[in-house]
């Protein structure tokens, strides 16, 4: 009993641990306030499913190559994977990395900004803190508290998105049946479903330290693969759903509170719930990855972060973000997203397809080279 129990967990922490991990960072602002989704994809209509699939694809295709390098590299920092890819000009990514880290959390501060005034009756500045504590804390307790905080979470939405897929996904079928049969811009659509795929790479840093049960490469695809597809069923079912509200939900700057208004007003204090949940584990997620970065660091010398300044940074760079927020939630996702998805074209899905794919079929491949990184 003891060695199946054992062979459970450790088949748990391979396979389905990294896409748990995945699916809660990734949900964020993007699919807690439903504007992402928006803007990338529901935006197109019926041909919105060209941009689903790409997103699902390319995201499947380059997390494979993520998962099977940090696998063959052991690089469970961001700092010393992007030193395997980029060489000495690793600090670029470190400014890309950063930069969309603070764009993200600006996002899911406007978004939460809205729900906390105008919907749940929450002053602006005490949800804010609220929330910046909550994450500090989160950060303090390390590795293991944030695992468990993400499980749970992850069981929370997926209940929210289940309830949200039934119900309102009943209510509105006609309606979205009636929007699917118009489909235009299909070559748009898929374009704008892969740079949605780019900028999401960004979830990638913030899960590597989930990737060290992974030994062999069957279990790097197969883990992949889970984490793509668990990550991305939130997307499909908003994007169904969105369908029956279509067009008038474009214009919202959270999506979700008009459509659960009208179809569902019932379950809007757990929505309002779950979103503040999944708020504090997406960004304890990304600022996990900021502290590793900073304490790989600091090991070189000898040193180590201790918790209270992994709790103060991370509660720190949440606090500057905020001042970012008030670009509002639309430009915020139309237009910095979008610039961060040239960046992460430019300097990880380039590099990791090329020369990331030369490395891991030669690992020994101008070994001595890479070593002086």
């Amino acid at each position: 009993m003891e060695v199946r129990s054992r062979n459970l967990r450790k088949k748990f922490r391979t396979y389905i641990l990294p896409g748990v991990v995945f699916q809660a960072v990734i949900v964020g602002g993007g699919y807690a306030t439903g504007r992402e989704i928006v803007e990338y994809i529901a935006k197109f209509g019926a041909s919105g499913l060209f941009s689903a699939t790409a997103a699902t694809l390319a995201l499947a295709f380059f997390l494979c190559l993520g998962f099977e390098f940090v696998r063959t590299f052991k690089t469970y920092d961001y700092r010393n994977l992007m030193k395997n890819l980029l060489w000495k000009l690793y600090w670029a990514f470190d400014i890309l990395y950063i930069s969309m880290l603070i764009v993200i959390i600006a996002v899911l501060i406007a978004g939460a900004s809205s729900l906390a005034e105008d919907i749940a009756g929450i002053p602006y500045s005490v949800a804010l803190a609220i929330v910046t504590i909550a994450i500090g804390i989160l950060c303090y307790f390390g590795r293991s508290w944030l695992e468990k905080y993400k499980i749970v979470g992850s069981i929370l939405l997926y209940t929210l998105y289940t309830a949200l897929f039934i119900v309102v996904g009943l209510a509105a079928k006609d309606r979205i049946a009636n929007t699917f049969v118009l489909s235009t811009n299909v070559g748009e659509a898929v374009s704008s479903g892969f740079i949605y795929a780019m900028y999401n790479l960004v979830v990638f840093f913030g899960i590597l330290y989930a990737l060290d049960a992974i030994k062999t490469r069957k279990e790097a695809v197969l883990a992949a693969i889970f984490a793509a597809v668990w990550g991305t069923i939130p997307l499909w079912i908003t994007y169904i759903i969105y369908m029956g509200f279509y067009p008038a939900v474009l214009d919202a700057a959270v999506p979700w509170y008009p459509v659960i208004l009208k179809a569902f007003p019932q379950i809007l204090p757990f929505y309002i719930f779950v979103f503040a949940y999944i708020v504090v584990a997406s960004n304890a997620g990304l600022l996990n990855a900021i502290n590793d970065r900073i304490n790989t660091q600091l090991s070189e010398s000898g040193r180590e972060l201790s918790k209270t300044y992994r709790g103060l940074i991370s509660a720190g760079i949440f606090v500057f973000a905020a001042f970012l927020a008030n670009f509002g939630i639309i430009d915020l996702i139309a237009k910095g997203y979008r610039a961060m998805a040239y960046g992460f074209i430019i300097l990880f899905a380039i590099p990791l397809a090329t020369i990331g794919v030369i490395r891991i079929l030669k690992p020994d491949w101008k070994g001595v080279f890479w070593r002086r990184a």
